[in-house]
């Protein structure tokens, strides 16, 4: 678009300990570089990590992919306590939501987002793309917000308690 973008996070609650994580493989187009951001938030007496990640389109081979999440579950297994990690993972195949689930399980995070749920229609097709993972949190509710106004993917949301 030409104009400034990047990762997020949103909370109430004040931010503390930020991270920014550069992210391997660039895209194959526009040579675009990917990242994942941190912060710790205090929510409810609970110290919580929070992260936002956009991990490179399907144009980029899903085994490099994956390995853009290795930084990201470096740095979580360097955490303690509760985690919360969500964003555009840009999963647009069962095949490719089981392989990030499978390499963010080794930072014992686990899919809090559901997996029926289309947040983005391209020439008529849903996709899941994005999603929550995390750990020591249970989930109370969740969803997508299809308004079609916000972005070109639908807002997802969690409900979450300490376990």
């Amino acid at each position: 678009t030409g104009e400034p973008f990047g990762n997020a996070i949103m909370t109430r609650a004040p931010l503390r300990d930020p991270e920014h994580l550069r992210l391997p493989h660039i895209a194959r187009i526009n040579g675009q570089p990917r990242s994942a951001v941190f912060a710790t938030a205090t929510v409810g007496g609970v110290d919580l990590s929070i992260g936002s990640i956009h991990l490179e389109t399907v144009l980029l081979s899903l085994r490099r992919r994956v390995k853009q999440l290795q930084p990201i579950s470096d740095f979580i297994d360097r955490t303690t306590g509760p985690v919360i990690i969500g964003g555009d993972f840009n999963t647009a195949s069962r095949r490719s939501i089981a392989a990030f689930e499978r390499t963010l399980a080794a930072a014992d995070l686990r899919r809090f987002s559901a997996l029926d749920e289309e947040t983005f229609r391209r020439f008529g097709r849903p996709f899941v793309l994005d999603h929550f993972f995390g750990r020591g949190l249970r989930v109370l509710d969740g969803g997508v917000v299809h308004t079609g106004a916000v972005s070109d993917h639908e807002p997802i949301w969690v409900e979450l308690s300490p376990i």
